[in-house]
């Protein structure tokens, strides 16, 4: 688990030193040209109940999660991140990506 996320994590370093940010003019989303299309991660230190400045309790990250789904976000993984980024892959509507931190 822990090499996979290294992984994770290299691609994501790698992705923001290029400047690949899915860029104007590809097309990210099935049949549009995107004007850039920004996706959003929302990374998680501890979700548990310390209560600790940067800590969520269960019960606030399914509220979260719900809010999104409501919201109309999707969320994707890295995977579909790298793929639309490289023009091999489409995003759904209002991408979003979660991960942790160091859990």
């Amino acid at each position: 688990m822990l090499r996979s996320r290294s992984i994770s994590f290299a691609l994501v370093l790698v992705v923001v030193w290029m400047g690949v940010a899915l860029a104007p003019g590809r097309s990210a989303i099935t049949g549009t040209q995107s004007a850039g299309i920004r996706v959003p991660v929302l990374s998680f230190h501890a979700i548990d109940y310390s209560y600790r400045g940067y800590s969520v309790t269960p019960e606030q990250l399914d509220a979260q999660c719900a809010w999104l789904l409501q919201n109309g976000y999707t969320v994707i993984t890295i995977w579909q991140f790298w793929d639309a980024a490289f023009d091999a892959g489409t995003l759904p509507a209002n991408p979003v990506w979660l991960t942790d931190d160091d859990s």
